[in-house]
């Protein structure tokens, strides 16, 4: 058992290290998923674009947060900005009263999403749609700006086709800042109390794949001056991945690596379960339990007694053990066959005085004699065996 429980040991670490060592020169593939978040350095990450924010706002204070706004924004902040950027945005009614209340005290929020919904789309009368053009393989979509002074002449910024779609279909009261290829506002401005929203219908315009590709990376850095030089806070709180569970089991079934090493682990403890179940295993003896030979030995002793013709020796024994059993059961002292004797066990074994009168004359009549004949031995039997049947 131990020879092979070592066998299966070295070969699971054999194959988890020939499977490490394949893993680590393996390219680890490009995610292309939506995060938004700061901390993700993939195409449709966030972190170039937090990078920048100290280039944008030089001297003031970039903080970030992953709580919701009600807990984050401070009702006594004057000045200050808020960025946020995700592929959706529709926050409850706490959050966007927190966020009115926000701006209208004289700060400034800058929010890109493709769509926008709830209370917050209803209060600032503003909606979103989405261009749908034929595919080409090497169509794309044209941004720029309305301002002349951040005008990209010459050609629009260059975005892939598909990712710069949306825009503001209904704005009333806004300003736009900028637009698409198909004179579309993708970027407006509204006034609201003492501050000022900054929306985009276009958040994949503000990733990592496009603020590190020349030339939309101006882009990127003239949307954001629209914002003024002020404490900047982040939000990591309305992103694509903010819903996803952390357990540690998710963590692991989330990276291919972690997970293919997870499916593994489980197939080998499968495998050694398996084998394990079917080794060899010593053959237990079947041992035959004692036989009660107590009614062999009875009828030994009997046909002893039978066959030496000492029928006076069984008689005795046979009124012996009816004594002893008398006195055991019934309390009742059998050398005193007197009236009181006779009323006492009537009452406690329900036999007529007559029939226990008989049984002990008969008894008495053999403890006076020598020699028994077998009649006789036989008649105490039946009497004997007669009392038994009855008191048991």
């Amino acid at each position: 058992m131990k020879t092979s429980y070592k066998i299966y040991v070295a070969v699971l670490l054999a194959i988890f290290t020939i499977l490490g060592i394949i893993e680590y020169n393996t390219p680890v593939p490009l995610s292309w998923e939506y995060s938004f978040s700061k901390s993700d350095k993939i195409p449709y990450g966030e972190y170039a674009v937090y990078d920048m924010l100290e280039d944008i706002f030089p001297g003031k204070k970039i903080s970030s947060s992953e709580l919701p706004l009600y807990n984050v924004l401070d009702d006594s902040a004057k000045n200050t900005n808020l960025i946020i950027i995700n592929k959706y945005f529709a926050p409850d009614t706490l959050e966007t009263n927190t966020l009115l209340r926000f701006v209208a005290r004289g700060n400034t929020a800058f929010i890109a999403s493709e769509d926008f919904d709830g209370n917050f789309s209803d209060t600032l009368r503003i909606n979103t749609k989405t261009y749908y053009a034929p595919y080409k393989a090497n169509d794309s979509t044209g941004l720029n700006f309305t301002n002349d002074e951040l005008w990209k002449s010459g050609s629009d910024y260059s975005f892939n086709n598909g990712s710069v779609d949306n825009y503001f279909k209904k704005c009333k009261d806004a300003d736009v800042l900028s637009i698409n290829s198909h004179d579309s506002a993708v970027m407006i401005s509204l006034k609201f109390g003492k501050g000022t929203f900054i929306l985009s219908s276009v958040p994949m315009a503000f990733t990592n794949y496009y603020a590190i590709k020349n030339p939309q990376n101006d882009y990127v850095f003239k949307a954001l001056s629209y914002l003024p030089i002020a404490d900047t806070h982040w939000d990591e709180y309305y992103k694509m991945t903010k819903h996803k569970a952390s357990t540690p089991l998710r963590y692991i079934l989330g990276n291919d690596s972690l997970k293919r090493a997870y499916y593994l682990m489980l197939l080998g403890i499968f495998i050694y379960m398996l084998f394990e179940a079917k080794r060899k295993q010593r053959i237990i003896p079947v041992i035959t339990p004692l036989k009660n030979t107590s009614l062999e030995f009875t009828e030994t002793i009997g046909r002893l007694y039978f066959e030496k013709g000492t029928n006076k020796g069984i008689a005795e024994k046979r009124i012996r053990f009816l004594f002893d059993y008398i006195r055991t059961n019934f309390k009742l002292n059998v050398l005193d066959h007197d009236g009181e004797f006779y009323s006492s066990l009537s009452a406690k074994t329900l036999i007529s005085i007559d029939e226990l009168k008989e049984l002990f004359t008969f008894i008495l009549g053999i403890q006076n004699q020598m020699v028994l004949d077998n009649a006789t031995l036989l008649k105490l039997n039946t009497l004997i065996e007669d009392f038994y049947k009855k008191t048991h």
